[in-house]
């Protein structure tokens, strides 16, 4: 398939179910004011939706293929969604403000039709630009059932709703209006519920109120016949623990809202959506933190890739340590964590959403990596005002969104960290620091080093306000070299480097001949690396253990030595350096 015909699809998928309720009138509802003038919004969005794709099809086609295609958009595949199932639809928002319920109620209908019917629009011309085919009717016999069996769970949802209103009529005395008329509430047991409307089961309850007095609460799995898929619990006794159904299918921080002293939160083994491992509840596979209890101190393991919504909600933790594998941090992830002192964001997350540390009043170190390039304008409201956000780098998206916020900022402008690479055994190596920062920080410096190959690191100077230090190597060989740089937030940075130490009288000395004949003299010619190096150059018979002078140390580089005899000698040149440093070379000599 082409590239324009991909992109056409795409679009003319996207747009197809929001005209799905375009053509609805708002008068035939007869529903509130309130309730008809949202309907009408969302009608006019999606007449707007749809110029706005007319146009991009007629910029990408030619008038008459574009005729076609918006012909398709505005009648043919709006086939799929039959006139009876709007109807229904019609008819169940009339029956509910006929019975007075709540418009939001109302209104959460209405959205999650629109849902409903942009998903199964969305498929259906997926399913004809697939097939080729221009008519509902000619997709294959499968496709049309998996699509009908969709719009039927509709009707079916419509219908229970409708059974629902009946039963609120005939239960007064456990189903209640709350006061300020927005939800339905139900008494059962040891439980208040929220009812709500849903496409997808019908009517659908949430548990937010325990009555009872036991420290575990065992949440049931349906209330009055219908599935319980979310807790958000109070409760006035101590309770400890919390075990949620199998039915649960959307669960956050909220299970344990009103519950202070919770500390574990366990999930039936059967739920397919969720999983508790010790009390913390995550996704199904594990990789994504979705709820900690209260009053549960807990930092998620490595391997922990995602930090869920509201997961931290409330929470009483001061300090919260994430994996370096996490990725992602939902929005409202720590939302009202009032204790949270300090946080230090993974380098693998690259953006902060809505609300995500909103309200965490204590909140006064943020440690933010350069990976992080999007920042939600509401994610820190909230914090502490001296906030301190402790960055990499003095150009990094996080200083300038602290700085526009008011808040201070720990971060590098200028770093330079300077160390010799090469020095003198018994000489002194000069390390120091160059940084400036931003927002009046003050730092202190460390000074480690280590022979390389070795495992312990020996503390030159430690947490010193002075930024130079200098080192005396002992041993020849290589050296690394760690300077630390730590603000008074807790932001370090650092540096490595490796230096070289090697012995200044390093000894060259070389000689003329190795071999010569009787009554020859043999030069030797005195070298080392230090300029200033004096020699001193000795001799004996390979057998003698006594050793002759023929030069004791002095400047002289050039010393003449007559052998005499025939036979073996050795030949000793010490070197001395400035620093009083000797080396040695040997010679071996034949004389025939």
């Amino acid at each position: 398939m082409s590239t324009k015909k991909l992109y056409i699809k795409k679009i003319f998928a996207a747009a197809l179910a929001l005209s799905v309720i375009t053509g609805t009138g708002v008068a035939a509802l007869g529903a509130s004011a309130k309730t008809s003038d949202y309907l009408y919004s969302v009608s006019e969005k999606a007449k707007s939706f749809k110029n706005l794709i007319a146009g991009v099809i007629k910029q990408n086609c030619d008038a008459e293929k574009a005729k076609e295609l918006i012909a398709k958009l505005t009648e043919k595949v709006l086939s799929s969604i039959p006139d009876e199932t709007k109807e229904k639809l019609l008819a169940t928002i009339q029956l509910l403000s006929a019975e007075g319920f709540p418009e939001d109620m109302i209104r959460q209908l209405i959205s999650d039709f629109a849902d409903n019917a942009y998903r199964i629009a969305s498929q259906t011309a997926q399913y004809l630009v697939q097939y080729a085919v221009e008519e509902y009717m000619n997709l294959p016999e499968e496709v049309r059932a998996q699509l009908e069996a969709q719009i039927q769970q509709m009707t079916d949802s419509m219908q229970k709703i409708e059974a629902f209103v009946e039963r609120v009529k005939t239960k007064t005395d456990k189903y209640t209006i709350t006061e300020d008329g927005r939800y339905i509430t139900l008494n059962e047991g040891d439980f208040v519920y929220d009812m709500h409307l849903s496409l997808t089961n019908g009517v659908e309850a949430t548990a937010i109120t325990y009555l009872g007095e036991e420290t575990t609460v065992t949440v049931p799995a349906s209330a009055d016949g219908f599935k319980v898929t979310s807790a958000e619990l109070f409760a006035a006794t101590e309770v400890k623990s919390v075990k949620l159904p199998e039915t649960i299918t959307k669960l956050n921080g909220l299970v344990t809202f009103g519950l202070p002293y919770a500390k574990f939160i366990y999930v039936d083994a059967k739920n397919p959506y969720f999983k508790s491992v010790k009390g913390i509840v995550y996704d199904k596979e594990g990789t994504k933190l979705v709820a900690v209890a209260h009053a549960r101190s807990f930092s998620p393991a490595e391997g922990v890739t995602s930090i869920g919504e509201l997961a931290y909600f409330g929470t009483s933790m001061t300090t919260i340590a994430l994996p370096s594998t996490v990725t992602s941090i939902d929005k409202m992830a720590f939302y009202g964590a009032a204790g949270l002192e300090e946080i230090t964001i993974p380098s693998g997350v690259t953006a902060i959403e809505h609300s995500t540390f909103a309200a965490c009043y204590a909140l006064k170190k943020i440690t933010i990596p350069s990976t992080v390039t999007k920042i939600a304008d509401d994610a820190f409201l909230g914090i502490d005002q001296n906030a301190v956000f402790c960055c990499e780098n003095n150009d990094d998206y996080a200083v300038s969104f602290a700085e526009k916020n008011g808040y201070q900022v720990s971060a590098p402008q200028l770093t330079e960290f300077n160390t010799p690479s090469l020095v003198m055994l018994g000489a002194s190596a000069n390390l120091s620091v160059n940084i400036k920062y931003g927002t009046g920080e003050k730092y202190t410096y460390s000074y480690l080093v280590r022979q390389v190959g070795a495992e312990k690191w020996t503390k030159l100077k430690m947490n010193s306000t002075s930024n130079t230090c200098t080192f005396t190597p002992s041993y020849t060989g290589y050296y690394e070299i760690c300077i630390k740089a730590k603000g008074a937030h807790g932001n370090v940075i650092k540096s490595y480097s490796y230096m070289k130490v090697t012995q200044t009288a390093n000894n060259r000395s070389d000689i003329i001949k190795c071999v010569t004949d009787e009554g020859t003299v043999v030069t030797v010619n005195c070298k080392a690396i230090d300029p200033k190096s004096e020699f001193a150059v000795y001799y004996k018979e390979t057998s003698a253990s006594k050793w002759t002078p023929a030069q004791k140390f002095s400047t002289n580089k050039s010393v003449e030595i007559a052998l005499s005899k025939a036979g073996g000698y050795q030949i000793c040149v010490k070197a001395k350096s400035s620093l009083g440093f000797i080396s040695k070379v040997y010679f071996d000599v034949t004389v025939e």
